[in-house]
């Protein structure tokens, strides 16, 4: 399971972190969850995490 501490690794630890407010709010689940849910549909469609974050802050994608 992803850990909310790999956030560093991605050098933008400021939108990790904005990113998996945003999904906590809209999935209503703990911050935890929220960066699990953003490493599954990363993993699902075959992409980054960068791209997750990056459309999350964006609006593009949504968790609810």
């Amino acid at each position: 399971m992803a850990r909310m501490s790999e956030d560093a690794a991605f050098g933008h630890g400021d939108q990790v972190q904005h990113a998996v407010d945003l999904v906590r709010a809209q999935a209503d689940c703990t911050l935890e969850e929220a960066f699990v849910l953003m490493h599954e549909r990363a993993t699902m469609s075959g992409t980054t995490m960068e791209k997750i974050i990056a459309s999350v802050l964006d609006g593009s994608i949504r968790f609810g």
